[in-house]
């Protein structure tokens, strides 16, 4: 029939009757090409697509059937025919694939070959058995079949883990004994088995027959909890019916709930039981819109027989709600008032009450109290009316004593128990900050549960260290108490005990400045006592000082001098500091110190001549203050030497100093002073680029260690040890651990576990480890090999199948749909970004992949390939130039959007070579798609300093995603620009203000992370994005095949080209 119509095609007289021929000779094209495709794929293959297949004969039927009527080729009675034939061959179909069906379920290989495709070709067939399962029939064989059935559908659930998609299990569930196991207020237990595994089926008594609509939103709020997926909240497989009653099927608890499981193991970990409701329900809550338990107590709270919490229950007065039962709510039966927060006992101004999130968090409180104490809450009241008084008075239950400490009943975990009883509902804490304080603790206790095993306490136990370039994390490793042991006396060094005791004043301007807080403005002079902390009863050494003038400095900078000949951060780096078991300090024997006047006239402080190496080797002691040879580029900047701060005297502002010196203003200044605080944040920020954090933390831990073990005035004392901690905790809370930095953690650690007292520094030295050392340890120890930045986690939430049983499809999205898409996917990781991101960024690009600036710029790669993939693999001239004119106009959205980011990476692939060859394909191009592309290059063009994009950028108004590369640029030719040192009195000096330099063009470039895209894309259509995206894998194979197809279509332009006077192939039929 083909030949026969391109035969004629063109013969005809009637112009009309050519069009026809044309139109169904092209119809019959695409069956032909089609039947061709279908014919090729396999048995299973076949059948899991068998809608799309079913949906394309009915596309085509539909075609041909309009193309008869439209050109009145067939009479109507033909068509009707045409169609009843059709209905009945789909008949003939439906009981052909059953027996297709069972064939492939009984055969080993099919199912494998099932089990190996995508979860949506999985979760197909796992359809098709369900509905076979669903139908009642008494025919022959139909016993044995459903066995197959069923038995094929357990095996792929259990292969695959994919929950079937099918809400209802009614045929697939059999409920197993005569009477419920277990009978509540509101609801039965019934024992059952679903596809092998044991279930728990519960029956809302409740809830009966409904009509047609209320089933439906029942069934909507049950497929909404079933697509819930923690390891914390109970898994709900779906409902089944028996004698019309709606059974909730999930799995079954060996161990019950909480309270039971704990009355037979009391040693259990009880911190762990909580931290893990915690976090499943804050899973909960973070939901959109948020689930709300509305009855959490720990008889709903499981254990399975791994000892691991699952909430359950959650949501039952919503159920009830839906199916329109006029009786009393779960969350209302008698008891529930000992687990209600008071605005739901007694709601303000006589309004409803509401279950919200604030309530939950007053339940989940009362919770932890049942499992620390054992106790019924109100346990001194026996009736609920007088549970309802004693909160209505403000009662809140005395923290439980004796074995509840023991259980885990920590202060900071009943602070956080008392904070859930808040009587303001909007002054009680959200989940997620429960959840991640507990997790924190939970890690806390299980290591002082740990401790306790051990038969000696003095046994020393090490911290694990993830493996990095060499060493790679092993999931399972722990982080283990760690007890000191006696380490070998460090090196001498020379430390002095007040700020003026250790610089140079050189005009009494800057005095205010510099001297710590709270210190006396004129203390006497006097000689300072230093004991070494390695020996309580070793000797005191006393060093008198003298004292000397020097002439007074002239110019606008003013320098400080103190002298240091102490081993280097570097030579200590493998020691371990802070304080020993015993609560002394581990540090080094200071052997000199001396006390000088604050006043007015110009003093030096002249040490003793002393010898002391650095990680550059040794340098010159500054007894004889001897200036150092000139500073050239190739100087190594100081790392150890003088105490040397030079002073801008019109801005009060640093200038340049030794490391020493720099770090030594932020111990001894308050962060009150907004010249210190801006000096804390650009040094916390650009260390980076000068030093290393080892060297910065020993530094620090050496500063705390002085204050602890020498005669410092008390006030004095406390206030560097505050600042210490309080540097430490700005230092982890602005910057991303890396693998790199393991030992720093694990050195903040040691310090951090060590402190004794005072009581107020241990206080938040145990905060600095819950809050924020051990959590960052633990996320470099889960982290895998080739994901060790703790943030590269933004896109993962996308790559996870979100159980629909349909996903969208490329061609579903319009372009600005998909301009939203990858500005959601890019923006994520951009506000990732840190400044100290940057600084390490321009140190060296390629340090670290996975750190949010690499991912950036690798997600702007694998857009540019994608979308040279997606336009090479299309068959023809016309339709690649569509697909072309569609990525333009995707880039003008992302411009309306102010993504100039992926507008630029789009943008590099439609003017690659790899597409610009495609001269035919251009050249079909519309006018204005042309013109608009030209128009989007000239934008991102990088000539003329991308004056084009900076005056764009700046004009615009509203989120923006920058171009990256282009403001690095100019940072880094600022940056480089500024030497990185300068010459002090005695020898080179860090350049401190290139790093102010540095910080304020960073802080320029991260105020676009402010405000944020406010996008909602289809969760559907981003998985799809993200999906494909992350397919691309960026090697020399893409790249090789990305050449190989433009190269083939490029030849096939070329030869259509030179036939289009053939009129056959002018008509699109070669």
């Amino acid at each position: 029939m083909l030949n026969l119509l391109e035969d004629q095609t063109g013969k005809l007289d009637n112009s009309t009757i050519n069009d026809a021929a044309t139109e169904i000779g092209t119809i019959l094209r695409r069956v032909h090409r089609k039947m061709g495709e279908w014919s090729q794929v396999g048995r299973v293959w076949s059948y899991v697509k068998q809608a799309e297949i079913a949906r394309d004969l009915k596309e085509l039927q539909s075609s041909l059937e309009a193309a008869s009527r439209r050109f009145q080729m067939t009479s109507s009675v033909e068509i009707m025919r045409a169609q009843e034939r059709f209905e009945l061959s789909r008949a003939r179909d439906m009981d052909h694939l059953t027996t297709i069906l069972q064939g492939i379920v009984s055969n080993r290989e099919d199912l494998r070959s099932i089990t190996a495709m995508q979860p949506q070709a999985v979760q197909t067939v796992m359809r098709s058995l369900q509905e076979e399962l669903s139908h009642k029939s008494d025919g022959p064989g139909h016993s044995e079949q459903r066995a197959i059935f069923k038995n094929g559908l357990a095996q792929l659930k259990e292969e695959t883990g994919i929950l079937p998609p099918l809400t209802d299990l009614t045929g697939e569930v059999k409920r197993l004994g005569d009477a419920p196991i277990e009978v509540g207020g509101s609801a039965d237990i019934w024992d059952g088995e679903w596809l092998g595994e044991r279930v728990a089926l519960k029956v809302l008594r409740s809830v009966g027959r409904m009509d047609p609509t209320t089933e439906r939103k029942f069934r909507r709020e049950i497929d909404i909890w079933r697509r819930l997926n923690h390891k914390h909240v109970l898994q709900l497989y779906g409902i089944c019916f028996f004698n019309h009653l709606i059974h909730l099927v999930s799995p079954y608890a060996v161990n019950s709930h909480a309270l039971h499981y704990l009355r037979l193991n009391p040693d259990e970990d009880r911190v762990k039981l909580i931290a893990e409701v915690a976090a499943g329900l804050a899973y909960l809550h973070r939901n959109d819109p948020p689930i709300i338990h509305g009855d959490l107590r720990a008889v709903n709270v499981l254990v399975t027989q791994s000892g691991d919490a699952f909430i359950s229950d959650f949501g039952m007065a919503r159920l009830e709600q839906v199916a329109g039962s006029e009786t009393i709510t779960s969350t209302n039966t008698m008891g529930a008032c000992r687990w209600m927060a008071p605005e739901l006992i007694a709601p303000a101004d006589g309004s409803r009450a509401v279950l919200t999130k604030c309530t939950d968090v007053w339940s989940f409180g009362i919770f932890a109290f049942e499992i620390f104490s054992g106790e019924k809450p109100y346990g001194h009241c026996d009736f609920d009316i007088h549970v309802i008084n004693a909160v209505a008075k403000g009662f809140r239950h005395p923290r439980p004593r004796g074995t509840a400490e023991s259980r885990g009943l920590s202060d900071i975990v009943w602070t956080l128990m008392m904070s859930c009883w808040e009587e303001k509902p909007y002054q009680r804490p959200d989940m997620q900050f429960l959840a991640d304080k507990l997790s924190a603790l939970r890690v806390v206790h299980a290591r002082r549960r740990a401790t306790q095993s051990f038969s000696s306490p003095s046994q020393p136990i090490a911290i694990q260290a993830p493996r990095t370039a060499d060493t790679k994390p092993r999931r399972g490793d722990t982080i283990m108490p760690t007890t000191l042991v006696d380490e070998p006396k460090l090196d001498d060094f020379e430390w002095m005990g007040k700020m003026l005791s250790r610089l140079e004043v050189t005009d009494p301007h800057m005095q205010d400045i510099l001297v710590p807080v709270h210190m006396p403005q004129d203390p006497s002079p006097s000689t300072f006592q230093f004991r070494s902390p390695h020996s309580p009863t070793s000797s005191a050494t006393y060093i008198q000082s003298p004292l000397s003038s020097s002439p007074q400095n002239s110019g606008s900078s003013h320098s400080f001098v103190a002298s240091s000949s102490y081993s280097s951060s570097s030579s200590m780096a493998h020691r371990p500091f802070g304080m020993g078991s015993t609560g002394a300090p581990l540090t080094a024997s200071p052997r000199l110190a001396a006390g000088l006047p604050l006043s007015p006239s110009t003093v030096r402080h002249r040490p003793r001549a002393e010898t002391a190496t650095s990680s550059a080797g040794s340098f010159q002691t500054v007894d004889s203050f001897r200036p150092s040879p000139p500073v050239t580029a190739s100087t190594m900047l100081p790392e150890s030497g003088a105490l040397e701060v030079l002073m801008s005297k019109e801005r009060n502002a640093v200038e340049a100093g030794t490391l020493e010196g720099l770090i030594n203003v932020m111990v001894v200044q308050s962060a009150e002073r907004q010249e210190v605080k801006d000096f804390r944040n650009t040094f916390l920020v650009t260390y980076p680029a000068f030093s290393s954090a080892e060297t910065v933390v020993d530094i620090l831990i050496n500063q705390y260690n002085y204050a602890c073990s020498h005669d410092l005035m008390p006030r004095e004392k406390i206030d560097i040890c505050y600042n210490v901690l309080t540097i430490l905790r700005q230092w982890l809370e602005t910057h991303q651990m890396e693998a790199r930095d393991w030992n720093v953690l694990v050195k903040m650690h040691e310090f951090a576990l060590g402190i004794k007292d005072p009581l107020t520094i241990a206080q938040n030295a145990e905060r600095l480890i819950v809050e924020l050392i051990e959590p960052r340890l633990r996320t470099l120890q889960d982290a895998e090999p080739h994901d060790m930045h703790i943030r590269d986690s933004s896109l993962s939430m996308y790559s996870r199948d979100s159980g629909s049983s349909h996903q969208a499809r490329l061609s579903e999205l319009t372009s600005r749909e998909l301009a939203e898409c990858l500005t959601h996917i890019q923006s994520r990781t951009f506000y990732l970004i840190r400044p100290t991101d940057c600084v390490r960024y321009l140190k060296n690009p390629k340090a670290n992949p996975n750190a949010p600036i690499s991912l950036l710029e690798n997600k702007n790669e694998q857009i540019t390939a994608w979308i040279q993939k997606l336009i090479l693999k299309v068959p023809n001239t016309h339709d690649r130039a569509q697909k072309i004119s569609y990525f333009v106009m995707t880039a003008m959205e992302c411009k309306a959007l102010g993504n100039f980011a992926t507008l630029k990476a789009i943008v590099l692939a439609l003017q690659s070579r790899l597409i610009g060859q495609l001269r035919r394909t251009k050249a079909d191009l519309s006018s204005a798609a042309a013109q608009q592309l030209r128009a989007l290059a000239n934008l991102v063009d990088g000539n003329n300093n991308s004056e084009n994009y900076r005056s764009t950028i700046r004009a615009y108004h509203g989120a923006v995603l920058p171009i990256l590369n282009v403001h690095f640029r100019s940072i880094k030719h600022t940056y480089s620009n500024t030497p990185p040192s300068i010459q002090g009195k005695y020898g080179p000096l860090i350049n401190f203000q290139r790093y102010a330099k540095l910080h304020k063009s960073i802080e320029n470039l991260l105020q676009y992370q402010i405000p944020k895209f406010n996008l909602h894309p289809d969760d559907r259509k981003l998985h799809l994005v993200d999906r494909q995206l992350r397919s691309v894998v960026l090697d020399e194979v893409l790249q090789r095949r990305l050449e190989a197809d433009s190269l083939k279509a490029h030849e096939q332009e070329e030869r259509e080209y030179h036939s289009y006077r053939d009129p056959l192939s002018a008509l699109g039929m070669v």
